[in-house]
């Protein structure tokens, strides 16, 4: 009987001590895990604030690229029709007007200049819809396709 009990009790140590690794493995595991999110997400955030700061010094060095944002939104925007406005930044109103008169079409959106629009975004207006192409609605979209929402970066 003596025996017996300690056998019992020689047997259960090893197993408690077993209990004790599984426990710290999966406590290391998780920790992993999590470590491995956060620097994912701040790598993410990282990213965006990199290349939020190379569109800004190309924008600034480069401004004449509103153009092919411009270009692209009037060809696959809504068909053209009376009403249509494109607002932009008074910067860029310069060099839109200018291509636009480039342009064979006479019945070219009335451009209207807005301080609010950052550089190198814009809006169309029209009697369909309206089309955002602005900066910080972009970058929403950029973000959101990573799997992010802008207040998480």
């Amino acid at each position: 009987l003596g025996e017996r009990a300690g056998h019992e009790e020689g047997a259960e140590a090893p197993r408690e001590q077993a209990r004790r690794l599984q426990a710290l493995a999966d406590t290391c595991a998780q920790s992993l895990d999590t470590l491995e999110a956060e620097v994912g997400r701040s790598l993410i955030a990282l990213a965006v604030r990199i290349a939020e700061q190379v569109v800004r010094t190309s924008l600034r060095d480069q401004p004449n690229q509103i153009l092919d944002l411009v270009g692209e939104i009037l060809q696959n925007g809504p068909a053209p029709d009376v009403g249509v406005q494109l607002r932009l930044h008074p910067d860029d109103l310069g060099l839109v007007r200018e291509f636009l008169e480039q342009d064979a079409e006479p019945a070219g959106p009335r451009l209207v200049a807005d301080e609010r629009i950052t550089r190198g975004g814009c809006i169309l207006e029209t009697a369909q819809g309206t089309i955002d192409a602005t900066l910080e609605t972009r970058w929403r979209r950029v973000i959101a396709a990573l799997g992010h929402t802008p207040g998480a970066l």
